[in-house]
């Protein structure tokens, strides 16, 4: 379906631009009831007996006076009927109460709103401490011996030693460890290069 289809649909009905006398009144009439006999037509319009054509039975649709005054008379007896059930007084009551009153609208509670806790840095600023304090550092007891620069200093030499086993020497180099017996060895003195991936293996 095109743009223009639906717009020249909108414009013969008369929706869009308004146009009230597009379609007229006399689409809107009830359509006229016909005249003529049932039985009369189809005998006059088919004068040998089809097996297809079906006789449709006269039916009168118009109900005579007598029905019509019986059809009142029984609806006004009910009528009538059902105003005996109620008496006035709830008459007068349902009368003079107001809609509101018979079916109150129900009051809705109102929602408590939680309270939220502001974030923890709302404001963006630099964490300098630790805000969840879950994770507490445990640092070594003191000894009674405060210790001397020159102990720390050895300690240091001891654990950055470069000493090669191969060459006997202490030098700082590049340096590798043999897998089975753990012994540290300068590259170049067992002919390593930065390419070699693999394990190294002195024995």
């Amino acid at each position: 379906m095109t743009p223009d289809n639906i717009i020249n649909g909108f414009k013969a009905t008369g929706l869009f631009p308004l146009n009230s006398e597009a379609i007229h009144e006399s689409a809107f009439a009830p359509s006229l009831p016909s005249q003529r006999d049932m039985k009369r037509s189809i005998l006059n319009n088919s004068p040998t007996p089809n097996t297809q054509d079906q006789v449709l039975p006269d039916y009168d649709t118009h109900l005579s006076s007598d029905e019509d005054d019986m059809t009142l008379a029984v609806i006004a007896h009910r009528t009538k009927k059902n105003s005996n059930h109620l008496s006035p007084d709830i008459d007068k009551n349902v009368l003079n109460t107001s809609f509101k009153e018979m079916l109150p609208t129900p009051l809705n509670p109102t929602k408590t709103v939680a309270i939220r806790r502001k974030a923890l840095n709302y404001k963006a600023q630099q964490v300098t401490k630790d805000l969840f304090n879950s994770v507490k550092s445990h640092s070594s007891p003191r000894s009674p011996y405060p210790s001397t620069s020159k102990q720390s200093a050895k300690k240091q030499a001891a654990t950055e030693s470069w000493f090669c086993v191969a060459c006997q020497s202490d030098d700082q180099k590049d340096m590798g460890m043999c897998v089975n017996c753990n012994t540290w060895y300068h590259e170049e003195c067992v002919g390593l290069e930065e390419d070699d991936t693999e394990n190294f293996e002195c024995c």
